[in-house]
């Protein structure tokens, strides 16, 4: 089943929980942290607005996407090579994304984060969805990222879009 413990001040999952074999939802826990437990989640891992700083922790296995926005996230060491579903990091505290999954069946979503200069950890990537990179302040994009959907940049982005035009990939510009 899911296990949805969303804005229920727990602080840490029982040591010795295995598995949840559907979604599992974390949110809105200012005080949770990551302990390795569960080891495997079956669907999505949910875990937005708790101040996490690191993946030291996370589940070994994710079935679906991982959703960690509105976090305090500045390093990406610890996260699977292979992502199932989507990678949402939206309003972290990204500088560079060394360590970023080589493959995303979904969507990749860095939205604000305010001080992610560089994309270069991106060459080379998959990506099965969009590219989401609305507000931030890198000003070029690498070649050699694979992607099946479309970049979407904000209109004031405009060396980005320039660049990401440029090198011809496919890009959605919106306000």
């Amino acid at each position: 089943g899911e296990l949805n413990l969303r804005n229920t001040e727990i602080k840490q999952l029982p040591i010795g929980l295995m598995e949840v074999k559907g979604y599992l939802n974390v949110s809105e826990n200012p005080s949770f942290k990551l302990n390795g437990y569960p080891k495997k989640v079956g669907g999505n891992f949910v875990c937005y607005a708790t101040n996490l700083f690191s993946f030291h922790g996370m589940p070994e296995k994710v079935g679906g996407g991982i959703y960690l926005q509105n976090n305090k996230i500045s390093s990406l060491a610890g996260l699977p090579d292979k992502m199932m579903g989507d990678l949402s990091l939206s309003h972290n505290q990204l500088e560079n994304l060394d360590g970023i999954s080589k493959e995303i069946s979904g969507d990749l979503i860095l939205i604000e984060n305010n001080q992610l200069t560089s994309l270069e950890a991106l060459r080379g990537i998959k990506i099965g969805g969009d590219l989401w990179l609305k507000d931030i302040p890198a000003t070029e994009i690498p070649e050699e990222i694979q992607i099946r959907g479309y970049i979407y940049l904000n209109v004031s982005q405009t060396d980005l879009i320039a660049d990401a035009k440029r090198k011809e990939y496919y890009v959605r510009v919106i306000s």
